[in-house]
């Protein structure tokens, strides 16, 4: 499957929308994005606040676009994860990249590779059912979805 392929996924806005997801560009990447507030709390109230930031991408450059993810994104007020999942065309030995800022005390940036259908690592399980979701979504799932 070439990442011309993945196109497709821009079809399933309304399954992504309902997702809590937006469409999302910058420079040669693209696809969707969506945050999410998480609260801690005890029985005495809410004890923290903080947003994870996931990017589900099907428009890069392959190894240059995660490059630069890592070399160039930077921790934000609030954020504690940013998860950033490069869709693949290939099935192949998931992979995982993390950075933490400031050793964990200002987030984590972790980069994943996924090819849709094929195996995923245990933080993006959540982001990977979603992934195949949306292909079956758009009605073309079978034909691109990896078999194990």
């Amino acid at each position: 499957m070439s990442l011309a392929e993945f196109e497709v996924l821009d079809g399933a806005r309304a399954f992504w929308e309902s997702r809590g997801f937006s469409a999302w560009s910058a420079g040669s990447l693209g696809g969707v994005y969506r945050r999410m507030t998480v609260r801690k709390s005890s029985i005495l109230g809410e004890i923290a606040s903080y947003y994870t930031d996931d990017y589900i991408l099907w428009r890069h450059n392959g190894g240059a676009g995660r490059d630069l993810v890592l070399r160039t994104w930077r921790p934000a007020p609030d954020l504690m994860v940013q998860r950033v999942v490069f869709l693949e065309n290939a099935p192949f030995i998931p992979r995982r990249k993390t950075r933490s800022f400031l050793l964990g005390l200002r987030g984590y940036l972790e980069v994943y590779c996924y090819a849709p259908g094929g195996a995923c690592v245990r933080g993006m399980l959540d982001l990977s059912v979603l992934i195949d979701e949306a292909y079956k979504f758009c009605g073309s799932g079978s034909s691109l979805l990896h078999t194990a």
